[in-house]
C-alpha cells in the first residue's frame, strides 16, 4: 500500500490547487480524478471574477472573453444595460483551465492519476478504482474536492451542515 502525506479526490481546481500547495509545501501528495481526460463539457458557465486567474496562479490563457458590459431582460420587457471601463468578469474555457492547473500540480511534484476514482475504505485508507483494477493508499490527510455532491463526504459521514474542515 502507498503512503502518501496528503491525498486529493477531485482534480477540478479546488482539488489541483490543493494538491498544488501541499507539495510547494514539502508534502508528499496525490491527486485522483475520475476522468481520464479533461475536456468538456463541464457543468460550470465559465464566469468568473477577474481575480479569479491571480488567485488560482495560472495564466490568462484559458480566457475566451473579458467582460465590461451586460444586458439584462426581464419577463416585463424592460432592459436594464449596465457599462464599465474596467473588466468585470472573465468568460473561461473551464477544461483549458483545469488542464492548466493539474500541469501545474505535475510540474509542482503531484503524483497525479486520471481516470480514477477515489474512495474511503473502512479502514480509512483510500481505494483507488480504475479500469486497471483497484488498489489502496494511505494518507495523514484527505481532502475531498469531488464537487458539492462529494461522495467523499458522504462516505465520512459529513453532511451540507457540518462545518467544511475535518481534523484528523
Amino acid at each position: 500500500m502507498e503512503r502518501y502525506d496528503v491525498i486529493v479526490i477531485g482534480g477540478g481546481p479546488i482539488g489541483s490547487v490543493a494538491a498544488r500547495e501541499a507539495a510547494k509545501a514539502g508534502s508528499r501528495t496525490l491527486l485522483v480524478e475520475r476522468r481520464s481526460k479533461i475536456e468538456g463539457p463541464i457543468a460550470c458557465t465559465g464566469l468568473v471574477s477577474p481575480h479569479t486567474l491571480s488567485v488560482l496562479g495560472v495564466s490568462s490563457k484559458s480566457v475566451l472573453r473579458k467582460i465590461r458590459a451586460v444586458v439584462g431582460h426581464a419577463p416585463d420587457g424592460s432592459r436594464l444595460s449596465l457599462r464599465s471601463d474596467e473588466v468585470k468578469g472573465l468568460v473561461i474555457d473551464r477544461a483549458s483551465l483545469e488542464g492548466e492547473l493539474i500541469a501545474e500540480a505535475a510540474s509542482s511534484g503531484v503524483e497525479v492519476l486520471l481516470g480514477t476514482a477515489g474512495r474511503i475504505g473502512k479502514s480509512g485508507a483510500v481505494a483507488l478504482i480504475s479500469d486497471r483494477g483497484k488498489d489502496w493508499a494511505e494518507a495523514k490527510v484527505i481532502i475531498g474536492a469531488d464537487g458539492p455532491n462529494s461522495r467523499i463526504a458522504a462516505e465520512l459521514g459529513l453532511t451540507p451542515s457540518t462545518p467544511p474542515f475535518l481534523a484528523v
